[in-house]
């Protein structure tokens, strides 16, 4: 900016920051202090010598984790055996979501009766008799 502007004063500051903006993230947490003190000339000076001794940065590769994966030395056989017990475990967990959605709330709102289920799981479905005939019978009002 000297060169295409001489004689003129420009904000040095203004024009580090900017400079120190443009440079590598890498490069930057080193020359944070001189760009307190320094000439902008010297700090591309300096982000010079650093890019040339460390080069480009180094991307670390992160270790392969295989405890989700079967290893090559566990046989077959043993995830066959470990298959009916995992799929009990989510046959499990699928009860209990499925009971946690029927669970009656604390609360009842003044649409809803006092006596009647959350739930429709619990309705017979073998011989299509609903609740309020399964509890009351004959004398059931509502169906």
């Amino acid at each position: 900016m000297k060169l295409l502007a001489p004689g003129e004063s420009f904000d040095t500051d203004f024009w580090k920051l900017l400079y120190f903006k443009k440079l590598p993230f890498y490069i930057q947490p080193i020359l944070a202090n001189a760009l307190k003190t320094e000439f902008i000339e010297s700090l591309a000076n300096m982000a010079d010598i650093i890019i040339e001794t460390t080069g480009p940065p180094r991307i670390e590769e992160i270790p392969y984790s295989s405890h989700l994966t079967p290893s090559k030395s566990e046989p077959p056989a043993a995830w066959e055996e470990r298959m009916p017990k995992l799929e009990a475990k989510i046959d499990a967990l699928t009860f209990q979501r499925s009971q946690l959605r029927c669970r009656p709330f604390n609360r009842l709102r003044r649409s809803q009766s006092r006596h009647a289920p959350r739930c429709r799981r619990h309705e017979n479905k073998g011989n299509n008799i609903c609740w309020y005939h399964r509890t009351y019978g004959a004398s059931a009002r509502h169906c």
